[in-house]
């Protein structure tokens, strides 16, 4: 059982992350632990997780929950992030924050190293899960 409704699945613990899969609507959400520093490497082992549940071409949209306090996730992680074979799979990619820091940190990442797919910010899961379904 997750702290989501019951249409998020537990797909894979990282330790760092948890990937939840939403398979009814074709949703898949990242969360990533409290006091987690995401370098490049563990980019890497997200966006590889991640890319095997993707290319089933069943899941459309990426959900990231940065809710948790004190993310950091490097520039070479937001590099990574930015333009890989994972995020090519997607057609939206949500983004929840909590927080002035977490807000910030999406808003660079939005910003500056500007994803290849449409990409919003919410502060309400139930808004960016309505957008992404739109």
């Amino acid at each position: 059982m997750n702290h989501y409704d019951k249409k998020y699945e537990l797909a894979l613990d990282l330790g760092f992350a948890t990937i939840f899969h939403n398979k009814q609507d074709g949703i898949l959400l990242i969360r990533y632990t409290e006091e987690t520093e995401v370098d490049l490497t563990k980019a890497e082992i997200v966006i590889d997780s991640v890319h095997k549940i993707l290319k089933d071409g069943k899941t459309p949209y990426g959900f990231t929950d940065a809710t948790a306090k004190r993310i950091h996730i490097t520039p070479a992680a937001r590099k990574a992030y930015r333009d890989n074979p994972s995020m090519r799979l997607n057609k939206k990619h949500a983004i929840l924050v909590k927080g002035l820091s977490n807000r910030i940190l999406a808003n660079a990442f939005i910003k500056y190293d500007k994803p290849i797919v449409d990409s919003k910010i919410f502060n309400d899961f139930q808004d960016a899960e309505t957008w992404l379904l739109s």
